[in-house]
């Protein structure tokens, strides 16, 4: 894509079209009609998930899953209509938590249940950033400022939605694991284009979006969003309460040797149940490829076991004409309580052995885990709206994701699937407080140790296992933050995504005595543009 506006003609978009009414003129929630309308995905990293956390955490929007985003916009509608609680803090939070989802809410047909809606809208923002690589706790030199164009774009009809999610945005020239086009004045990429069949009992989705799996407060374990989005299927049976989701995708080829090329695919599935305040899911994923391999039924089954398939169709285990892959498994739970708020852990394993296996038994294990407890009640703070604390830990051990087939690696586009990094270990305390009823805000201070071990460079060999370390490899990376964070849409369309904070780092970059200290900060604001387009199309006789 190709995006060539000089800032002077920014500056007179901005200026012309500002307009303090920047929700959509659908202020209430859905219609009779909504109920069996499609409804769009809310974008990961979206100003409104912070508010929708700071609810959450209060005890709010229980009918919604805490292990599995995004949600759709109905989802977050119906979660505030059946809400119980009546603390008026929280009320006139939801309030301006509807007037944000708008710019999401295709208007309503008046009186018809047949038609198509269609919603044109989007913002201009600038981003200022002391770091290229969007982790800060490892941040870099890439500091600047740098303006960005977003537009957005929702056709429904029926059970159907399509949705296009159009970002031009020159940070990412400046970002070292972009692996787009960095040569034009800005880059720019599809964030969101996918097509969605949405029943009461299952979805079906082709196209690409941003998907977590796991506590929202860390990238999951198995399916995170660190990497940029990519396109792929997936199916939804059952419903929220009880479902089974599948994702398959076509990943990046590998060039494997000078003559040839290996293809790559992903799966995974995920079993997901909702009981009162407890929820958990089960998963199960597959990296695999080859020279001339194309999808594989089996790998494709949602509900087929795939360790089993593996366990009896591989020809490194029983010598039948089956394939292999890099298999990972991994579980999820999550528990509302009233005094310690959310408590919530994932658990992510690679290579399980149910026989003898001579050097592989001899790996060292390969593990990612996630504790945290979200909503912690303080002494005195009795209402809804007083702040809350929280405490989260998370480890991923060296070998994680790795495997001895440099093509079966968990990555797509050399950014891994689950987490961004590996070989390392972080916790994070803070608290929360909610300004306004608007303006959601976490103090918090955090400490990393980060070792050389890297998801992209392959396994060693079986002679080698003895002396690789499990957890924290070579020269270990410390690094202490202390910052505050926070993300939010004013009523005149003006908003804020903010991460600013301290480090303190020893051993930086892994050169033993090496210090780096110094302000490591992000800060976007952006202005929501009123609507290019938002119109109604019948298609009754």
């Amino acid at each position: 894509m190709k995006v060539d506006l000089p800032v002077s003609a920014v500056v007179g978009l901005v200026l012309f079209t500002v307009h303090p009414s920047v929700c959509s003129p659908q202020s209430g929630h859905e219609s009779a009609r909504d109920s069996v309308a499609a409804s769009p995905y809310l974008p990961l990293g979206d100003a409104a998930y912070a508010l929708i956390d700071a609810l959450q955490t209060r005890g709010a929007l229980s009918s919604v899953s805490m292990l599995e985003r995004p949600y759709t916009i109905r989802q977050i509608d119906r979660a505030i209509e059946s809400d119980s609680l009546l603390d008026s803090v929280k009320l006139a939070t939801e309030v301006h938590l509807t007037r944000m989802l708008n710019r999401y809410r295709p208007r309503t047909i008046a009186d018809s249940t047949t038609g198509l809606r269609v919603l044109v809208n989007g913002e201009v923002y600038a981003t200022a950033q002391s770091s290229g690589r969007r982790e800060l706790m490892l941040g870099d030199s890439g500091s600047g400022i740098y303006p960005g164009v977003l537009a957005r774009f929702f056709v429904q009809g029926g059970p159907w939605i399509t949705a296009v999610r159009i970002d031009g945005d020159s940070r990412l020239k400046h970002d070292p694991e972009f692996t787009g086009r960095v040569d034009k004045k800005i880059a720019g990429r599809m964030e969101d284009a996918y097509v969605a069949g949405q029943w009461r009992f299952g979805e079906v989705f082709f196209g690409r979006l941003g998907r977590n799996w796991g506590p929202p407060f860390v990238d999951g374990l198995l399916l995170g969003h660190y990497a940029y989005s990519y396109d792929h299927v997936a199916l939804t049976l059952g419903v929220p309460r009880l479902h089974l989701t599948t994702i398959a995708a076509r990943l990046d080829d590998r060039q494997i040797s000078v003559d040839t090329v290996a293809q790559r695919y992903f799966s995974i599935h995920r079993l997901s149940g909702h009981w009162r305040e407890l929820e958990v899911a089960v998963s199960e994923a597959i990296i695999y490829g080859g020279r001339g391999r194309g999808f594989e039924p089996k790998w494709l089954n949602p509900v087929n076991g795939f360790y089993l398939s593996q366990l009896n169709e591989s020809p490194n285990l029983n010598g039948s004409s089956g394939s292999d892959g890099n298999m990972s498994y991994g579980a999820e739970a999550s528990m509302r309580t009233a005094r310690f708020g959310i408590l919530s852990g994932q658990f992510q394993l690679d290579d399980i052995a149910v026989n003898s296996c001579d050097s592989f038994c001899k790996k060292p294990p390969s593990y990612g885990v996630t504790l945290g407890a979200d909503g912690i009640g303080i002494p005195g703070g009795e209402r809804v709206g007083d702040p809350r604390a929280y405490v989260w830990y998370t480890r991923v051990t060296n070998l994680a994701y790795r495997n001895a087939t440099s093509f079966e690696q968990y990555m797509v586009n050399n950014i891994g699937l689950g987490r961004g990094f590996s070989d390392y270990d972080e916790y994070r305390i803070g608290f929360a407080e909610i300004f306004a009823s608007s303006l959601p805000v976490k103090a918090y201070l955090a400490e990393r140790r980060q070792g050389e071990g890297d998801y992209r460079i392959p396994q060693p060999p079986p002679s080698q296992f003895s002396v690789t370390p499990t957890f924290l490899s070579g020269i270990i990376e410390h690094v202490s933050r202390i910052g505050v964070s926070g993300a939010g849409i004013l009523s005149n369309g003006f908003g804020f995504d903010a991460d600013i904070g301290y480090n303190r780092t020893r051993n930086a970059d892994h050169v033993p005595g090496r210090s780096r200290n110094g302000l490591e900060a992000r800060l976007v604001i952006s202005l929501q543009l009123p609507w290019i387009l938002a119109r109604d199309i019948s298609l009754a006789d």
